[in-house]
């Protein structure tokens, strides 16, 4: 009996030090990255074997800035559009449609389209122009 408090007290110790220890085992796990800089450990050696002339660009870009990039996107993007845009029927000879031909978009997407998707398919849609005002400056009454 005389051993009981001092038994209960150092469990509840030993409980409380194990929880301790696995929080902050895991919260350095998952910040380690940061506490090595912080504390100006190296975790890479680079090794030079060469005389410095060698070319370690492996993905080389075609074009000099980005705006060049993105300018040849658009110009890739309009070109797919138009090689993609295919006409399956023309009964009649409806199309094309001549200028200031009224068109009626359907559905909530005629009207405000869904850009782009996710990961790599991710886009900046604040430039994107909406179907209704394609149309429009086609010269069609919508």
């Amino acid at each position: 009996m005389k051993y009981l408090l001092p038994r209960k007290i150092l469990t509840v110790t030993g409980f409380l030090m194990s929880g301790i220890m696995t929080v902050t085992t895991v919260i350095t796990n998952e910040n380690k990255d940061t506490i090595t800089q912080t504390l100006g450990q190296a975790t890479v050696k680079v090794v030079d074997k060469g005389d410095g002339k060698e070319d370690t660009e492996y993905y080389k870009s075609d074009y000099d800035n980005v705006g060049d990039l993105i300018d040849a996107g658009r110009k890739t993007a309009q070109q797919v559009l138009e090689e993609g845009t295919v006409l399956l029927k023309n009964d009649n000879h409806a199309l094309p449609l001549k200028k200031g031909a009224k068109v009626s978009l359907v559905g909530v997407t005629g009207y405000d389209a869904v850009y782009g998707g996710t990961g790599s398919g991710t886009i900046d849609a604040n430039e994107a122009i909406n179907f209704s005002k394609s149309l429009s400056e086609a010269g069609f009454k919508v």
